[in-house]
This record gives structure tokens, sequence and C-alpha cells, in this order.
């Protein structure tokens, strides 16, 4: 009988992954490691080997736990023992035997059956398999006997020369030790980026979010575009108060409003504190946790999606850029035309005169990594009377505060 152990601890908000924070909070770092647990397990029940899971930690309190129970299901869970990881990991292969023992963590959510078949059927030949870790750990181990096991009570864990000792600590006991791959193990974000572009279809990937994500929760963040502009991404601005120049803007909102692209929801938030009703909206499932912990009224949704109210608000809000949504000004601004009710008012934030109507791709950058390209467009000043007009608007006025421009389109 061969078994796959994986070891692993509940991923409760605060006691899992907090190297990822910053840029990630506490409960952000616990969703990602929920799922990337869920992705290496769905990996091991695909393999033709028994699955054991060493646990330690309260379930009731993770992450996904509801989605964590379900896939459990048909795995022999264990408790982890012992004192120190070395101590857990040896009694987790002697409580899973018998048998031939595969062990891996939950930090390398890129794991497949084919890698993971691979180190069960070397052990025919070799007495224990390794994979080495980028950081000098190590991902996997696997033992034809897991008596062996017992030599990890003496290696030092969780440093840069795990892996190498616990080589020279198997092959003192005269065993024949067959490599297996180096993966990158999940770590600090960087390595989650990492792993992440090389398993996009994960559970994992989709938890880091983009690259906005990060952004918003703090990290240093430029705008690329192939116009050859780049730009940091304000977001210490974002998750501010309204500056003085957006609270006048805000203040003509006397109806119905929503916030496109809300972001962290400083200007949906401000609305609602006056009494005004009062939604935004955003793709990114961080901005919408962001804004509704500030207080306001927030969707996951794409402006070019089934919306709420749609033909009856008073007034739509696209700052901070957001006119470069989808890659096109004209039929953004078409969009809002049909969010707004007759006489309503679209205010707008552009680019300085000069931009014109600019359509391209753009990418967001941080420091040694950049995100995949996405549709991008800047709109200036002095093109924004033709924008309207192909989009049934008209415009009220023009507005330059503080560096920054601003229109305000109606609907007739």
């Amino acid at each position: 009988m061969r078994t796959l152990l994986v070891v692993a601890k509940a991923p409760v908000p605060g006691l899992v992954k907090t190297r990822l924070c910053p840029p990630a909070t506490p409960e952000w770092a616990a969703d990602i490691a929920a799922a990337a647990l869920l992705d290496t397990l769905t990996v091991v029940r695909a393999t033709d080997a028994r699955p054991v899971v060493a646990l330690s930690g309260d379930l009731s309190r993770a992450a996904r736990r509801a989605d964590l129970a379900s896939a459990l299901t048909g795995c022999r869970v264990i408790p982890q023992r012992g004192d120190g990881l070395g101590a857990r990991l040896a009694n987790a292969h002697a409580d899973a035997g018998p048998a031939t023992v595969v062990q891996i963590g939950m930090d390398t959510p890129q794991v497949t059956p084919a890698l993971l078949g691979e180190a069960l059927d070397a052990l025919g030949a070799a007495d224990a398999v390794l994979g080495p870790a980028a950081d000098g750990g190590w991902w996997a181990l696997g033992l034809r006997d897991p008596v062996y096991a017992a030599a990890l009570r003496d290696v030092p864990m969780s440093t840069p020369h795990t892996g190498r000792l616990t080589l020279e600590a198997l092959r003192a006991r005269g065993l024949r030790v067959a490599p297996l791959p180096v993966l990158t193990d999940v770590d600090t974000m960087t390595d989650a980026r990492k792993v992440a572009a090389a398993s996009p279809a994960t559970r994992f990937a989709a938890s880091l979010g983009g690259f906005f994500d990060d952004a918003l929760h703090g990290n240093e963040c430029w705008l690329v575009d192939g116009g050859g502009n780049r730009e940091m991404v304000p977001v210490r601005r974002w998750r501010g108060a309204p500056e003085c120049t957006e609270r006048t803007l805000i203040e003509r909102c006397g109806g119905p409003t929503l916030d496109i692209g809300c972001g962290p929801g400083r200007l949906a938030a401000a609305l609602t504190a006056r009494g005004v009703t009062a939604l935004g909206i955003d793709t990114s499932a961080v901005a919408v946790d962001l804004t509704r912990r500030r207080g306001a009224a927030a969707l996951r949704r794409d402006v070019f999606a089934t919306v709420p109210g749609e033909g009856r608000w008073r007034h739509v809000l696209l700052f901070d850029g957001n006119i470069g949504i989808g890659g096109d000004p004209v039929t953004l601004l078409r969009r809002c035309a049909d969010l707004l009710e007759a006489g309503g008012t679209a205010l707008v934030e552009l680019d300085s005169p000069g931009t014109g109507l600019w359509r391209g791709a753009a990418r967001l950058e941080h420091v040694g990594a950049a995100g995949p390209a996405f549709p991008w467009a800047r709109l200036g000043a002095d093109a924004v009377h033709a924008a309207a007009a192909c989009a049934g608007l008209t415009v009220h006025g023009l507005r330059c505060a503080e560096g920054r421009w601003f229109a305000e389109l109606a609907r007739p």
C-alpha cells in the first residue's frame, strides 16, 4: 500500500502565512493558505495512493472551513503530535505507515498528480526520495519504510540548510536517496506570485487576486502603459479621506450615486456619511471588502455586467483614472449614460489637455515583478467633448484643481 501524507495547519487568520503580511492582511493570508491546501488535497486525491492528512489547529476557525471539511472527506485525518516540527514530521510518518509514505506540506499548490506519482514510483528502486525547495528546505520526503523518518528529529527545520542536512541524515542511515525536482514553496508574497504565475488555473492563484489587490494593501505599484507613461498608483490617497477637490465635487451629488471602480471606498463612504444613497462597485474582492469596512455598500461587479438600479442613478463617479476601464472611454461613457436617469450626471476625472484619446494596453508593476497586460485608455480634457457626444452625453463643465482635471457630463 502506498500513502500520500499531507502535513498541514488549519488556516486560521493570524496563525498561518504570517510572512505574507504585509501586504496581505491576516484574513487574506489565511484565505491564501486555505486555497493552497485545497489545491494540494485535490491533487493528492487524484493519485493512486491512500490520502492521509496530519492536521494541527482548529479547523472550525479556519478560512474556507466548509470547503476544507468537504475536501477532507475520504481522507484519513490524524492529529500532529510531538514538540518541534522535526518530531511532528517523524511521528506523522510513523502514524501514516507502515506503508510506503511520500509526505508533502501545504506550501506547494503547483504540485501535480504526475509529480507525486513520480515520487511514489521512485521508491521502487530507492529507499528515499527528497524534493529540494528553492529556499534551501525541502517540499517532499518519501520513505519506503517510514521508520527512517526518525532521522528528522535531529534536523534543524526552517533554515536555509534544512534540505542539505536532511539529505545527510538520511544517507548517514545508509539510505539510497533519489532526488525530485526543485520547487518553490510559498513563504513570501514574491514566492506566491511566482507560484501563481506557474499555476494560473489553481484556487491558489485566484486567491491572490491581481497586483491591484496587493496595491490596495499598501504595496508600491506602478501603472505602465503602451504610450510610454509610468506613474505610481496613488493608493495612499485612495485609502485616505477625500481631498478638498474631491469633497467639493461629490457635494454636487444630491441623489443616488454609483461609484464605478470604487477601490477602497473613500468616495462611497463619504457620500454615505452625508446621508446620500451610494453604492461602490469594483471587480476586486479586496476593494469591496475595504469599502464595506468603511461603512459603505459595495458589490463585486463589472460595470459592463448587470448593475443594480440601471437607468435610475442620479450620479455616477469615474475618478482615479477609471475612465480607462475596459480600454474604450466612449464605450464606458455610453454605459454610464445607460446607468443614469434622465438629467443625471457623470463626474469624470480626466488627463490633462494635450493627452487626447489614447487606447492601448497597460500593466501593473511591483519591484521586480510585472502583472499581465490589460486594455486601458486615457482621455484628456481636450478630447472629452467629442467622446461625450459619441456617448450621448453633454459636457456641462470642466474644472482643474490641484493639478487634476474633472468634467461633469449630463444625460439629456
